[in-house]
Protein backbone atom coordinates (compact mmCIF):
# COMPACT_ATOMS: atom_id res chain seq x y z
CA UNK A 1 0.00 0.00 0.00
CA UNK A 2 1.41 3.39 -0.90
CA UNK A 3 1.78 6.19 1.62
CA UNK A 4 -1.10 8.24 0.27
CA UNK A 5 -3.48 5.28 0.60
CA UNK A 6 -2.29 4.69 4.16
CA UNK A 7 -2.90 8.34 5.06
CA UNK A 8 -6.44 8.23 3.69
CA UNK A 9 -7.15 4.99 5.54
CA UNK A 10 -5.81 6.43 8.80
CA UNK A 11 -7.80 9.63 8.33
CA UNK A 12 -10.99 7.61 7.85
CA UNK A 13 -10.37 5.60 11.03
CA UNK A 14 -9.48 8.45 13.39
CA UNK A 15 -11.94 10.61 15.26
CA UNK A 16 -12.90 13.96 13.72
CA UNK A 17 -11.05 15.81 16.48
CA UNK A 18 -7.82 13.77 16.12
CA UNK A 19 -4.62 15.76 16.36
CA UNK A 20 -1.57 15.70 14.14
CA UNK A 21 0.15 13.78 16.93
CA UNK A 22 -2.55 11.10 16.72
CA UNK A 23 -1.87 10.69 13.01
CA UNK A 24 1.90 10.54 13.56
CA UNK A 25 1.47 7.97 16.35
CA UNK A 26 -0.64 5.79 14.07
CA UNK A 27 1.89 6.10 11.23
CA UNK A 28 4.75 5.13 13.55
CA UNK A 29 2.82 2.13 14.82
CA UNK A 30 2.02 0.93 11.30
CA UNK A 31 5.62 1.46 10.25
CA UNK A 32 6.90 -0.68 13.13
CA UNK A 33 4.33 -3.41 12.45
CA UNK A 34 5.28 -3.51 8.76
CA UNK A 35 8.97 -3.68 9.66
CA UNK A 36 8.28 -6.57 12.03
CA UNK A 37 6.27 -8.44 9.42
CA UNK A 38 9.04 -7.91 6.88
CA UNK A 39 11.61 -9.26 9.34
CA UNK A 40 9.43 -12.29 10.05
CA UNK A 41 9.11 -12.97 6.31
CA UNK A 42 12.91 -12.85 6.07
CA UNK A 43 13.24 -15.33 8.93
CA UNK A 44 14.69 -12.76 11.31
CA UNK A 45 12.74 -13.83 14.37
CA UNK A 46 13.64 -14.91 17.87
CA UNK A 47 13.09 -18.67 18.14
CA UNK A 48 10.71 -19.85 20.85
Amino acid sequence: MIIREQLYKIADQLALNASVEDVIDRLLLLSKVEAGLRQADEGKVIPP
